[in-house]
This record gives C-alpha cells, structure tokens and sequence, in this order.
C-alpha cells in the first residue's frame, strides 16, 4: 500500500536520509520496470507496492522455465505466497504453460482423482479421467504444467513418534518423483 508524502518525509527524517535522494532515485526507474508491474496488478492481483519483487519474480520464472522440477513458497500465512504463485502462473501462460491451481482442505486431502479432474477441465487429455498413473506422469512430462497447490500442509500427517510430516496419501511422494 503506498505511503502519503508526510509519511515518507517522517520516515527519512526518522534515519536521517535525505527524501531528494530517494525521490531522484525512483524518477529514474526504467519505465519498463514500473509498467511490467502495472499492466499485471490489473489482471492478477499482483500487488503492485511490493519492494523487491520484480527481481524475485524473474529469478522464479527463470528456475520454473530452466531445469526446477519443483518450487516450493513457504511462510506466514498473509505474505503473499499465494499473489506471488498467480503472477508467475500468468507470467508462464504467456510462454505456454497450462497453470492448474489447486486448493487442499482440512477436511479431505487432495487427491490424483482431483487432479486429473482439474487437468481434465483445463488440456489434458480425456483418457487421464481414468487415472492410470503413469500415462498421467507422462502426459505432465511431456507438456508445460505448473500447479499451485494452496495449503498442501493439509494433506500432510504428523508422525507422533518423530515430529516428522508424511503425505496421507502415500502417492503423493512418487507423484512429486517422477513428474
């Protein structure tokens, strides 16, 4: 959210910088930079105050297109983990990239039946209704998917023994394997 003038002008004096110096600064910002960010807060909610992210954001993108099989964004809940996971997925549909976004909920953990629903309604193929297993790992080898998969923790179990967490669904560590 952006700060008023007074506002800034308290905070520079507060550690003794100069509000000139940061103001010259910003003016002289690439304009490709600022517009990348505006023209995207619009259509998905990226929110265009965060300090940082552009860098971030490129850096993702760039492991998400490179060999980075997985990616996960981990914190507080509030962060903006899941604003920063939908500006990347619209930043990879433009370059091809089928995005799945998934929710799990407490009640029940996410299983491969709904996720061979959701490719269902966005490209996969009909057949992957079936859920065979290993023509849907295929089918995600040899196409561009990226899944957001909100709240995954939900699937997870605590062994009471160790502390350690383990998917419910047994499945899920060989999904993550092999796709």
């Amino acid at each position: 959210m952006p700060i008023g003038q007074d506002s800034f002008q308290a905070i520079c004096q507060a550690i003794n910088i100069d509000s000139g110096e940061i103001i010259e600064s910003i003016e002289q910002t690439p304009p490709a930079a600022v517009t990348s960010l505006e023209q995207t807060s619009a259509t998905d909610g990226w929110v265009d105050s965060w300090v940082g992210r552009v860098a971030l954001v490129g850096k993702l993108q760039a492991q998400l297109t490179g060999t980075t099989r997985l990616l996960s964004l981990t914190g507080l809940t509030g962060v903006g983990k899941t604003a920063l996971a939908s500006h990347l997925a619209q930043t990879l549909v433009n370059e091809g990239y089928t995005c799945v976004h998934l929710h799990c909920d407490r009640s029940k953990p996410l299983t491969l039946a709904e996720l061979a629903h959701a490719l269902s309604k966005k490209a996969a193929p009909p057949d992957l209704i079936r859920l065979n297993f290993y023509p849907l790992i295929d089918h995600l080898k040899q196409h561009r998917y990226l899944f957001i998969i909100d709240e995954i923790e939900h699937s997870l179990e605590i062994e009471p023994d160790t502390c350690l967490s383990q998917f419910q669904n047994r499945i899920w560590p060989d999904f993550f394997k092999l796709s």
